[in-house]
């Protein structure tokens, strides 16, 4: 009988056959009512023996019967235990445990696959609910989605290059990767959803592009490509806690990309990059931005070609690839100095 790394020392917790002895099949739930998480019920996991006779009942015995049985997921190690929520679980010696709630039904985790192993170490419903469906394969991987109460659907992606990582479709940055066509649209995820100080973001891979997602109150839920010009250049002049977050996606204009960035307080950038001319940024709050966009932006002055710069005396300078240089002083405001 295969012994699958889920069980990792439950064997030793076993009861053996003499314990066990005379004791009704249908007394099991019953004799450990304390323990409602699957971790518990893991650990406690005995090997069913000839006196001992383990039930298959209800919705999780009609799932087993009729998903392939004992051929596919191995003999049942214990009686169904009741979990959080209204919901059940039963063990099965292939490394199946086969789930049921009231909100989801009946659905099977693989714990020998790197989507029920990462839903192990996540704590199983205690933090992800319970599956939705099994687990299925998909264009470049596999994916597998759990539903827990108050907190929404929790996905799982895999990938041979980016292995198991989750999404929670209940927060903004899952919601619009999938509402915007998931793993299709933006790749698998490389890594779970981090917070920081300033909001949230995730990343996902799609080929050679990285995708990444972040949100922020201010902001709302914006992509920035990861291996992009404008992304480099937000990151080595400090990132969010010089320029913020994204507060548009990248914004394609007469053969140039933009995209503007908001700090928490208030302050905007633009950043634009050109296949000629580079990536530079200006303070699309500003005085210089306002007279280059009123004085015909691109059509009359061209592209950056210099980051807005600020100058010991408090004069602020930025260049353009007409050769238009645009000066802002205190008093004097914006002048064309070329």
């Amino acid at each position: 009988m295969k012994s699958p790394k889920i069980l990792a020392g439950a064997l030793a917790l076993s009861l053996g056959a003499a314990v066990i002895t005379g004791v009704p099949a249908q007394a099991e739930p019953q004799q450990h009512p304390s323990f409602t998480t699957t971790a518990q019920m893991v650990n406690l996991a005995r090997v069913a023996a000839d006196d001992y006779e383990v039930t298959l009942r209800g919705a999780i015995g009609d799932y087993f019967r009729t998903h392939g049985g004992e051929a596919h997921f191995g003999e049942p190690l214990a009686d169904e235990w009741p979990l959080e929520d209204g919901g059940a679980g039963q063990q099965f010696d292939n490394g199946y445990i086969i789930y049921w709630s009231p909100q989801t039904g009946a659905f099977a985790v693989d714990f020998d696959g790197a989507i029920g192993d990462t839903y192990r170490q996540g704590d199983y419903e205690s933090t992800y609910g319970y599956p939705l469906f099994d687990e299925v394969n998909i264009p470049g991987g596999a994916m597998q989605k759990f539903y827990k109460v108050g907190k929404g659907t929790y996905a799982f992606y895999w990938s041979p290059s980016t292995g198991p990582h989750t999404v929670w479709e209940g927060g903004a940055i899952g919601g619009r990767f999938t509402s915007e066509g998931g793993t299709g649209t933006f790749g698998f995820p490389t890594g779970e959803e981090e917070v920081t100080p300033y909001g949230a973001f995730q990343v996902f891979q799609q080929g050679g592009v990285q995708n990444r997602i972040y949100w922020s109150a201010n902001t709302g839920t914006h992509v920035v490509k990861g291996n992009g010009g404008i992304y480099t250049k937000w990151q080595a002049q400090g990132g969010e806690d010089r320029f913020g977050y994204p507060v548009t996606d990248e914004i394609s204009e007469s053969g140039a990309v933009v995209q503007y960035f908001r700090t928490s307080g208030g302050r905007e950038y633009g950043i634009w990059w050109h296949p000629t001319y580079g990536t530079h940024t200006m303070n699309s709050k500003g005085a210089l931005y306002n007279f280059w966009f009123k004085a015909g932006n691109y059509r009359t002055l061209g592209y950056p070609t210099s980051d807005e710069t600020t100058h010991a005396d408090g004069s602020a300078t930025i260049s353009f690839s007409s050769g238009a240089q645009l000066k802002w002083t205190a008093n004097g405001g914006v002048q064309r100095i070329r």
